[in-house]
């Protein structure tokens, strides 16, 4: 009973880091596009939330490693 639920976390954690990395994806494209639209204060707004996605799926896969 202790594997099925190991894999239903890591199937969880999973899905969250998949989706974590999309937005990050499309927070990157946005980002960009501000840059060159000379738009300094929505590119800076995209970065920073970029990154707390990444410390995210950083505490992720962190929590899957130590399980």
């Amino acid at each position: 009973m202790t594997s099925t639920r190991s894999i239903q976390v890591t199937t969880a954690v999973l899905v969250y880091v998949i989706l974590i990395f999309s937005l990050q994806v499309f927070l990157l494209a946005v980002a960009v596009e501000a840059f060159l639209d000379h738009d300094p204060k929505l590119a800076w707004s995209a970065t920073a939330i970029s990154a707390v996605f990444a410390l995210g799926s950083l505490m992720f896969y962190r929590s899957l490693r130590r399980g």
